[in-house]
């Protein structure tokens, strides 16, 4: 089960992502590729793990997922500012 331990740190900070200043992207880019490796090691792990391999790799994705859209977040905030909400450029 080292794969196991091998999500969790990537996984916390995705937690912690929202909680994340603008310029601390780079720890984001950092848990990325944390989140690169596990899922990696998860998909060579095989099938004899069965569905917690599979749920695993469902939550490494999800937390991919969510760091890009904390950075895309953030370089909206970083463009427009705080304030921004998408569809309010017309108003």
């Amino acid at each position: 089960m080292s794969w196991v331990r091998l999500i969790a740190l990537p996984v916390a900070l995705v937690l912690a992502a929202p909680a994340f200043a603008a310029e601390q992207d780079g720890e984001l880019k950092a848990a990325q590729a944390e989140l690169r490796l596990a899922l990696e090691s998860l998909q060579a792990a095989g099938r004899a793990y069965g569905e917690a391999r599979n749920e695993a790799l469902v939550h490494v994705k999800r937390a991919m997922r969510e760091i890009r859209l904390g950075m895309l977040d953030a370089a909206v905030e970083r463009e427009h500012g705080p304030q921004y909400r998408h569809g309010d450029e017309g108003r």
